[in-house]
């Protein structure tokens, strides 16, 4: 396919890893594989995202000589990174400099009461306990649960209201990053599995209402907010196409729409992106 492409980079030791770089949608806030041949079997490795003074993580255990990885390209300012892989923690068998290529993000600009964007003190705890539950649950790595990562789109008929990396403008001040996708719909329209994998959270939280997050194996969730509906439980086995919920207003929304967000590793990524993203 036209958009793989390959770097080959030898290092020389007693396990001459071979690193190509598979994908090439190096944008701040995208999900992207490397190749690795002449893996140490049991070996544990681990792929560093360098950006400035940020590191960030993905490990894998080498299960065969070769193997196709994720890793994820954090939402950054910074023009480049450094892609290092390294083996059973402490030997470095590849090193490179990665050019980011250029992306404008949109500003989001709403208006919504005080009471709406100030949440009573009794809720507080609450709020806490349920964003650590998502911190935890993302930095779980599990077997992998796909065969291929062609991500399904998540509803019908795509149409975004709100991107990925927007950033907020609540009341004329600035307050966060959109760390999703907001994509239109009516209230009871199908909400779809992205991906398959085992659902680990299916409940209803604070800020994101009736939300399912998947687990899709190696570190890699998705998360699926503000349902009307869930039509799925904790502990289910979902198939990618599989109707999980529907479109709805609940938790912390001004009307019916479906957020949808993508982590690697509780690094978030752009659904957009990944919806581009082909792995066998």
């Amino acid at each position: 396919m036209k958009f793989i492409f390959a770097f080959l980079f030898m290092l020389n030791s007693c396990f001459a890893e071979t690193v190509s770089l598979k994908t090439d949608l190096l944008y701040p806030g995208s999900l992207n594989v490397i190749s690795v041949e002449g893996l140490k079997v049991g070996s544990r490795y681990k792929v560093l995202i360098k950006d400035g003074r940020n590191r960030y993580g993905f490990p894998f255990r080498a299960e065969a000589v070769k193997q196709d990885v994720l890793y994820a390209i954090p939402l950054t300012k910074s023009r480049e990174i450094v892609l290092v892989l390294t083996r059973d923690g402490k030997e470095t068998v590849f090193r490179r400099r990665i050019r980011l290529r250029a992306r404008k993000f949109r500003v989001s600009r709403i208006r919504v009461s005080r009471k709406f964007l100030y949440p009573p003190k009794d809720q507080l705890e609450r709020i806490r306990r349920e964003n650590q539950l998502l911190r935890k649950t993302f930095k779980i790595v599990t077997d992998r649960k796909f065969k291929s990562l062609n991500f399904l789109c998540p509803v019908k008929h795509p149409s975004v209201s709100t991107p990925f990396g927007a950033v907020r403008i609540i009341n004329g001040k600035r307050r966060s990053i959109h760390w999703g996708v907001d994509f239109r719909g009516k209230k009871g329209d199908p909400v779809f599995a992205s991906l398959s994998g085992k659902v680990v959270i299916s409940r209803e939280l604070y800020y994101t209402g009736k939300t399912v997050v998947i687990d899709h194996g190696l570190g890699l969730y998705s998360l699926y907010a503000h349902l009307s509906r869930l039509n799925v439980k904790e502990g289910d086995f979902v198939r990618k196409g599989e109707e999980i919920g529907r479109v709805g207003s609940t938790g912390r929304s001004t009307g019916p729409h479906l957020h949808f967000g993508i982590y690697l590793d509780d690094v978030k990524v752009d659904p957009l992106l990944a919806f581009r993203l082909r792995m066998r």
